[in-house]
């Protein structure tokens, strides 16, 4: 006897086990159909081994008491041939479903020409570092760490006109700036600099809001870091068959600036905006 919404672990006996033993001495037993037309309790598909008596387990999810008699034929038992148990694969298989969507699809986009054991170094990578990466493009950090300084010298500050900006795109430029304002990446700005807007066209047919800093980098006094030529790095990774790609793509929002630069102000249709202190 089962009562409602409870499970029950009922001793059952074996009555004729199939004379082609396994060497492993374990069976599966499954329910048979005779038992499954009866509409009586569920039961479980049950790896055990293979002994006079064995453990069945039951379910009863409905709201009436089951009752299952002594003798019911319940099921049917397999001999099986071995016990697939790889606590490595497992372990592997959680990791890679531990990883966030995009994660996902950036291990299978990058994974195409890796072997199995290449392939877990770039899962256990991604696990290791998952949170550096970006949920998505509204997912943005900030370091104070350092500070960038714009340094135009004592020259006199840039200011470009708007630029008209066809009526066919002005709701795409109102877009942009209304998404940077609610994430915190520009605010409104009165200051003697402005640069125009670019909207270029990407590949997957969305565009990116991009600024015209030409005038102010031709002022821009550049400060030098020593660091290895990228040619070195290209010669000693010559017979490494690999992809790498490198997107600069809101790298600026990331770092603070210094209160006194307003050269990376931009300017709209009419509004001028600036990046965050």
């Amino acid at each position: 006897m089962i009562q409602p919404g409870t499970e029950a672990l009922v001793r059952g006996h074996i009555n004729e086990y199939p004379s082609t033993k396994n060497e492993v001495g374990l069976g599966i037993i499954e329910p048979c159909d005779k038992f499954v037309a009866k509409d009586s309790a569920l039961m479980a598909r049950t790896l055990v081994k293979a002994s006079e008596t064995v453990p069945l387990r039951f379910m009863n999810v409905s709201n009436v008491v089951k009752i299952i008699r002594a003798g019911t034929i319940v099921g049917n038992i397999s001999p099986i041939q071995d016990v697939i148990s790889d606590d490595k694969n497992i372990t592997d298989i959680h990791k890679d479903q531990n990883l966030r969507i995009e994660l996902q699809k950036l291990l299978s986009n990058c994974s195409g020409n890796l072997s199995q054991e290449q392939k877990r170094g770039v899962e256990n990578l991604l696990n290791e570092y998952k949170d550096l990466f970006a949920a998505s493009d509204r997912d943005l950090g900030r370091t104070n760490l350092v500070r960038h300084t714009i340094n135009t010298g004592n020259n006199a500050p840039v200011k470009q006109p708007p630029r008209r900006t066809p009526i066919h795109m002005r709701e795409e430029v109102d877009r942009h700036i209304d998404d940077m304002l609610e994430r915190g990446v520009i605010e409104p700005a009165d200051g003697p600099w402005s640069s125009g807007i670019v909207l270029v066209k990407k590949k997957d047919g969305t565009t990116r809001f991009c600024v015209d800093y030409r005038k102010v980098n031709d002022l821009t006094k550049i400060r030098l870091c020593n660091g290895q030529l990228l040619s070195g790095e290209a010669e000693m990774n010559e017979n490494e068959n690999r992809d790498d790609t490198f997107e600069p793509e809101s790298v600026v929002p990331d770092i603070s600036k210094d209160e006194p630069d307003s050269a990376d102000t931009i300017v709209d249709q009419s509004d001028l905006w600036d990046e965050p202190d």
